[in-house]
């Protein structure tokens, strides 16, 4: 199973792909898409699986028309890090922003927030399958959602990188090639 994150947001189903360990390819398919709207959606959805009074925080940039990527990699890439940014942040009750900036050829999108951070020792192993920050032993999660993410990423041959401070918070940023 992938992640008990994304059960309540019945718009992603992932494919038996994403869920395999030793994939090496992915037939894309690109479409054109409506980023804003697309954004615009998950939050409403990550916002409302919480049941909480979690508010994110979105900024838009560029033309939101006319951008071809594949939604079912996109989706859970936007899903799994608003739902850890909003999941690491509860204790803090700290803001969380998703911010998407698009340019001719890519798209960045930026979440950002002022949760519990990751310590030092933990941040080569964050995109491990099943692998927890030492600083996560109260808060649930599987350990999964970083692992799909990158998987996500990579096959739309994209980068993730991220910074952490530790009590401070966390920025993952995603960068994504646009196809012509």
């Amino acid at each position: 199973m992938i992640t008990s994150t994304l059960s309540p947001l019945t718009k992603f189903q992932p494919t038996p792909t994403i869920t395999k360990t030793k994939t090496t390819t992915f037939e894309l398919e690109f479409a054109p898409l409506n980023l804003q709207e697309l954004c615009l959606d998950i939050i409403e959805g990550v916002e409302e699986s919480f049941k909480r009074n979690i508010s994110i925080g979105f900024t838009f940039k560029g033309n939101s028309s006319n951008v071809y990527l594949d939604e079912r990699l996109i989706r859970p890439i936007l899903i799994n890090l608003l739902d850890n940014a909003v999941n690491y942040s509860q204790e803090t009750k700290s803001k969380v922003d998703l911010s998407v900036i698009v340019k001719a050829n890519v798209v960045n999108f930026i979440v950002q927030d002022q949760g519990i951070g990751i310590p030092v020792l933990d941040k080569d192993f964050v995109f491990e399958t099943f692998y927890r920050g030492t600083n996560t032993d109260k808060i649930e999660g599987s350990g999964v959602g970083l692992t799909i993410v990158k998987r996500c990423v990579g096959f739309h041959k994209g980068q993730i990188k991220f910074q952490s401070i530790l009590g401070r918070g966390s920025e993952f940023i995603v960068s994504i090639p646009l196809a012509v």
